[in-house]
């Protein structure tokens, strides 16, 4: 067993116990992410670039696939193109609270699954946007599960490499930091080797590349390989207003962290994996701070923090836990039913001024006219516009042409310099850089301008000639 890892007994894994709390979490945490997250709300850029597919470069090849799965299914509104997501989510968070029964107990899982939804963070990886987040964290959690049963059973091997190649698929080259993990876990074990390390990594790596020329088989047939394509990273990180609300719900744990802290088991080292969990969050937190997924580190701590609720659950006096108790869970529900952030507000308000814009464009603008973007808007516009854009010259700026009709989507911050102007809504016409262009529309911090020669006017249809025969007296 030290050098070729034979498990102590062949057969299943010790059988977890299905409460009713664990059944119940799930649904209770997409509920919350069905009312706390902007589950109908317009797409961001991040979004509209996996709901485009195969129309944008820079999605990865499964990302695109994705995508092109959803609008193939015929999934065109925001909500439709969430759900699939949720969906993931919910399973997700009944493999997390397995997860947690597996390494600690049921009550660790169950506080960790209902920690997750409560961040702005967690919502996202569970659906609350569009991606493959939900789907990655499901198989990072099923890889996870499978590298704490080495040992167990002589399948768990090839049900970690299953999983890091799906993860890998997903995230990018980041997922392979199970692989990592794994030969971390066989050298605690004592069964770190050729025969039994190799094998996996093989494993994980081929199915992460077939994965991937397989997307890209599906939704650009014909197209050469390139390896920078196949190594293209999902992007997962987290929009500022994100942040911040992740940050104040971990402000608002602090003081019931801090109890179960101080009311710790004196052998907690022995209770459970917490090594199996420290190795965890030692290869989460460089994968994240090296421009990796976050979908890894957001688990762990989320892990962490059910853990040491549980300790304050189960040790700690009613006395000093009932305020804890009833100050943390006032504290979440404010900071969720409150008006939200201003960074939130604005990250809205973006939103439903680009959709506005691209929807003007769609309706008033011949399918030949030439449209020029900003690129913090271009995904969305061609999404919402369902045209496909030219990219902006480098100073961001619709280019001249002469003799020539251009129409641009810039920010109106883009269009005058002075603060005070911003707050009116801008003169018909403006100078960027030496061409002046016409205002055609505003949209919140949007407007959709026109440069060049007027456009020739639209040919107004004539009624058709009435058929019925004049009156008897001549026509009126």
């Amino acid at each position: 067993m030290a050098h070729q890892l034979e498990p102590t007994h062949v057969g299943r894994p010790p059988p977890l116990r299905l409460t009713l709390s664990s059944a119940l979490v799930p649904l209770v945490g997409t509920a919350m992410v069905l009312a706390l997250a902007p589950v109908r709300s317009p797409l961001n850029e991040r979004e509209a670039a996996i709901a485009l597919g195969p129309a944008v470069e820079h999605a990865s090849p499964v990302a695109a696939a994705y995508g092109a799965a959803l609008v193939a299914a015929g999934r065109q509104d925001e909500f439709s193109l969430r759900i699939v997501g949720i969906l993931a989510g919910a399973l997700a968070l009944a493999a997390l609270i397995r997860l947690g029964n597996r390494l600690f107990s049921n009550r660790a899982g169950v506080f960790a699954a209902l920690v997750l939804p409560a961040t702005a963070a967690g919502r996202s990886i569970l659906g609350g946007d569009l991606g493959v987040a939900p789907l990655e964290a499901l198989a990072t959690l099923a890889a996870l599960a499978a590298i704490r049963s080495f040992g167990t059973t002589k399948r768990s091997r090839w049900h970690a490499a299953v999983a890091t190649g799906v993860t890998a698929a997903l995230a990018g080259p980041s997922g392979l930091w199970l692989v990592a993990m794994a030969g971390a876990w066989l050298w605690k074990l004592r069964g770190f080797n050729a025969r039994s390390f190799l094998p996996l990594v093989a494993w994980s790596v081929g199915l992460w590349l077939g994965l991937e020329v397989l997307a890209v088989l599906i939704v650009a047939p014909g197209t050469p390989l390139e390896l920078a394509w196949l190594m293209h990273t999902t992007p997962s990180g987290l929009l500022p207003d994100q942040i911040v609300a992740t940050a104040l719900v971990l402000v608002v744990l602090l003081p019931a962290l801090a109890l179960g802290v101080r009311v710790r088991p004196p052998d907690w080292l022995s209770r459970g994996s917490p090594r199996f969990l420290g190795a965890w969050l030692a290869l989460a937190v460089p994968v994240t701070l090296l421009g990796g997924s976050i979908v890894p580190l957001v688990l762990a701590l989320c892990l962490v923090a059910g853990v040491i609720l549980s300790w304050s659950l189960m040790r700690a006096r009613r006395s000093s836990l009932r305020p804890i108790t009833v100050v943390t869970a006032l504290g979440i529900v404010l900071l969720n039913l409150a008006p939200r952030l201003d960074l939130g507000r604005r990250a809205d308000l973006d939103r439903w001024a680009v959709r506005e814009a691209a929807r003007f464009v769609r309706r008033n603008l011949l399918s030949t006219s030439e449209l020029r973007v900003a690129p913090g808007a271009r995904d969305r516009v061609h999404w919402y516009a369902r045209r496909p854009l030219p990219a902006l010259g480098a100073t961001g700026s619709p280019v001249a042409v002469a003799d020539k009709t251009i129409y641009a989507v810039l920010p109106r911050r883009s269009l005058t310099q002075d603060p005070e102007a911003l707050r009116r809504p801008l003169p018909r016409t403006v100078e960027v850089g030496a061409e002046p262009q016409r205002v055609l529309a505003e949209f919140g911090p949007w407007a959709v301008l026109r440069s060049g020669p007027e456009p020739p006017p639209r040919r107004q249809a004539t009624p058709p000639a009435s058929t019925e025969p004049p009156p008897l007296d001549g026509p009126a």
